[in-house]
């Protein structure tokens, strides 16, 4: 029972937060992109783009958070927090590579994108161990 509840709160966060930020990057993208001490230039191109990512993390994130709610999503929203958050950590992780280190606003998301993803792997086994039980009890 306790795994069950580690797993809702996993998919309850990592929902939320993916939500909040693909929120944020559709609605005010220039002010969000700040907080990381980054000026986006002018034009409607650069902002398109991001509007268009921030869309897919809200929608990605509000399936996540459904997996805490509705046990018939759950499987499915652990399934794509893991290939959302995995995504982002090897893609920082490209660019750590290719282009130096950034920001320490963004070393922070990239920090909690990779506890994220880690939890997330976690809640992946707890899940299928408890799916598992179930089944040997039926």
């Amino acid at each position: 029972m306790k795994s069950e509840y580690f797993v809702r709160a996993i998919l309850f966060v990592a929902g939320l937060a993916a939500a909040i930020v693909g929120i944020g990057i559709a609605l005010a993208p220039d002010v969000f992109y700040a907080s990381y001490q980054m000026l986006l230039p002018d034009g409607a191109t650069v902002r398109s783009e991001l509007r268009g990512i921030g869309g897919f993390l809200a929608v990605s994130g509000i399936t996540i958070f459904s997996g805490a709610v509705w046990l018939s999503q759950r499987a499915f929203a652990l399934r794509l927090g893991i290939l959302l958050n995995g995504g982002i950590v090897l893609g920082r992780l490209l660019s750590f590579a290719v282009d130096g280190t950034p920001s320490l606003p963004m070393l922070s998301a990239w920090t909690f994108e990779v506890a994220t993803f880690v939890l997330l792997l976690g809640a992946v086994a707890l899940n299928s161990t408890s799916q598992n039980k179930n089944l040997r009890a039926a």
